[in-house]
């Protein structure tokens, strides 16, 4: 056998353990990738080409725009706490009691005056936004009262006895701020305007009076005698007098000059979402003190 016959049968051995030296470290390789088959082997694709990753990363990767889970809205309609910038409406009641005292009729031309009370009732509507209130009403009012009545300068003959049942129909507005205490409970104060009108005839009927034993009287009728310290006159005359008559005044007038009103303090309770009660203390100007409940349905 010559030399180069030689040289190949030596290095068959050494290429052949080269090939497969080869062919194990990419199976290792393979291996150490989480791949399954041996060297030069591709992973099996799905079905229809490439495998595609799912859910929001997949439509992310297509261009998609993935919507984020949005929290649920609170729901307002039966919460007690009032949203800002919303308009809240209600229709109710109200009824008002008041006392005029003599005292006060008195700062007009008037020497004596009976103590005069009042009741109101009626129907409102209410207009509210942010803490604040506009409230139109219209409601029937009844002044009653009864005692001596003595314009100014007038001698004590000319002293009368009135009998006050007035009949009144008032139409108004009011406009009221609010500071919330609790969501339940608000303090509120303001102020309003009201024009009535009077609905009787018969209702400030006057009589002569007379003075016996400290102590005033009605007269019975004309030329019904009594005597006044130091004279003769007669404290129901028989001519000149007025017998159950109706004032002729300013009470005679069918519309008033408008009243003022003003409400310091007042308290607001919503014990339920679609249900208001106020408590309030107001003065009718110049000094007539007033006492309130209201309360109403919210829509």
């Amino acid at each position: 056998m010559g030399r180069a016959h030689l040289m190949i049968l030596l290095a068959c051995p050494v290429l052949v353990a080269a090939g497969v030296a080869s062919a194990q470290e990419g199976g290792d390789e393979a291996w150490l990738a989480g791949e399954e088959g041996g060297a030069g082997e591709e992973a099996p694709a799905e079905e229809g080409g490439t495998a595609q990753p799912g859910g929001e990363d997949e439509g992310w990767l297509e261009g998609k725009e993935v919507k984020e889970v949005e929290a649920p809205v609170e729901d307002t309609t039966y919460t007690l706490r009032e949203q800002p910038g919303k308009w809240y409406y209600a229709i109710g009641g109200r009824f008002h009691y008041m006392v005029i005292p003599g005292s006060v009729i008195e700062w007009f031309p008037v020497e004596m005056s009976p103590t005069v009370q009042g009741y109101n009732v009626g129907i409102e509507a209410e207009f509210r936004r942010d803490g604040l209130s506009i409230v139109p009403f219209i409601q029937f009012g009844q002044a009653i009262g009864a005692g001596t009545f003595q314009e100014d300068k007038d001698p004590l003959t000319d002293v009368e006895w009135w009998k006050i049942n007035l009949k009144l129909l008032m139409i108004g507005i009011e406009f009221f701020g609010s500071v919330k205490i609790r969501d339940w409970v608000q303090y509120y104060y303001g102020a309003g305007i009201a024009f009535f009108f009077r609905l009787g005839e018969e209702d400030m009927v006057r009589t002569e009076a007379y003075l016996d034993d400290g102590k005033w009287h009605a007269c019975d009728g004309p030329a019904v005698t009594a005597p006044y310290p130091g004279g003769d006159p007669l404290y129901c005359e028989a001519t000149g007098g007025n017998y159950d008559q109706n004032w002729e005044g300013w009470g005679a007038n069918p519309f008033y000059i408008p009243y003022l009103t003003i409400v310091p303090l007042g308290f607001r309770f919503k014990p339920i979402p679609n249900l208001y009660v106020n408590f309030d203390a107001g003065i009718v100007l110049p000094m007539i003190p007033t006492l309130g409940i209201r309360a109403g349905y919210i829509f």
